[in-house]
Formats: structure tokens, sequence, C-alpha cells
């Protein structure tokens, strides 16, 4: 469906059910446009990114490729090794492209050598750790010397900082794969490069866009009148 067969859709809910808004209080296209991308985000967000563990939420988005594969992206990205503080010879920081939204998965090239196991430009995944203090752990200190076999990551700000053992160094160039889900485009009325006409969703899933939108509309109007009406005894 186009933006604008989605605008005529939720009128058409709206002008069913709420007779009132297809006289005197007709949503104007501005004002259908701002409630189909709330919607759309917040659709996003409850059907595959609900649980607070990130790592259920990137099995989600696995399991759900064939509707979210316009919204998969995979980067080549730096690892850049980092120089000052407590991370200095173990950490390594990449900083997130651009248009980076949810984190999937991701692997980085090590080379590692200890009394144990010695390999070269081995692709090694990025195990990605929700605690701070997971991470805290792993760290090298004069009471503590951690053997990683795979490096461990978290994501601050704008960046992911990997940690790995002192046995282990991460190569140079675009070492470092991500995959991600990126930021949907905002639906509008061209095509640009922040701007689509067209849901990057799968067309399977637009009508279900638009009842959700137009539910949270109509829950949001039900709950203004609630809080407004001096007579709700709630």
């Amino acid at each position: 469906m186009t933006i604008v067969e989605m605008m005529y859709e939720f009128q058409s809910l709206l002008d069913t059910s709420v007779p009132a808004y297809a006289e005197q209080l007709r949503l104007n296209s501005d004002k259908i446009m701002m409630q189909l991308n709330i919607g759309y985000r917040r659709y996003i967000l409850e059907k595959f990114l609900s649980s607070r563990d990130s790592n259920t939420n990137a099995l989600t988005i696995q399991a759900h490729q064939d509707v979210l594969s316009n919204l998969i992206e995979v980067a080549h990205l730096p690892a850049v090794s980092i120089g000052n503080g407590e991370l200095v010879g173990i950490g390594y920081s990449v900083v997130l492209p651009d248009n980076y939204y949810y984190y999937i998965r991701g692997a980085v090239a090590t080379t590692r050598a200890d009394e144990i196991q010695t390999s070269d430009n081995s692709y090694s995944n990025l195990i990605l750790t929700n605690s701070y203090q997971t991470f805290e752990n792993a760290k090298t200190t004069r009471f503590n010397t951690p053997i990683l076999r795979e490096p461990i990551s978290i994501l601050l700000q704008d960046k992911l900082v990997i940690l790995v053992d002192k046995w282990t160094k991460i190569g140079s160039g675009n070492v470092c794969t991500l995959t991600y889900l990126k930021t949907p485009k905002n639906l509008g009325f061209e095509d640009t490069s922040t701007v689509t006409t067209i849901p990057e969703i799968a067309e399977v899933l637009h009508e279900d866009i638009v009842k959700y939108s137009y539910q949270l509309f109509m829950s949001n109007i039900s709950f203004s009148n609630r809080v407004n009406n001096p007579n709700n005894d709630n």
C-alpha cells in the first residue's frame, strides 16, 4: 500500500466507526500522516522489539526476516583500539552507522595467541551484553585476568565497545561485520533519503499498521475524554 492508500484506509475506519470525524472533526492529511507515522514506529516496537532482553528481540527479528528484509542492513566497519583509560590494549570502539536502529548480530576478525590456541584472522561472534556489570567483570585488572574465548560487546550511545582478553587482538580495516535493523524512513508524499511513500516493512503488514495506528489514535482520544470529563469518577 502507498501512503495515500493507507491514509484513505485510516479515514475510512474513522468515518465508519466515528461519524463525527466524517463531518465536523475530519482530520487533514498532515494529522493522518502523523498518526500513521506514530503507529508505524510503535507497531515495529510492539511486534518485534517488545522484550527487555536484546538477544530475544534479535531472535524475533531473525524469525521475521521475510517481512523485515528491507529494514535489515549489513555493514563492514573498522574497530579502533581505545587509546586511553582502563581499556587500553583490550578495548576497541566501533562507530555505529547513521541509520542504526537495533542490534541483531555481529562478528569481528581477531588474532589470538596463547598457550592454548593460536589463530590468525578468524571471525569471532560478538557476544552482546545488556549488563554493564558483566562488561566490568571481564576487564583486565590487577585482581582479574579473564580468558575471553569470544569478545564481549556493549552498546554505549552511538558506539559499540568491544572487549577482548590480553591474548587477543582485533585486526585493521573493516573487520567488524554488523547486522542491524535500520531506522525506518518516515512516511510521506515523496521518496527521499529519509522519507518514503511506501513503508519499508512488507506489504502484507501495511493494513495491520493502519489498523494499529487507528486503534492507537482512538485509545488516545478515549483517554483524553476521560481525563477532561469533570463527571468522571475514575
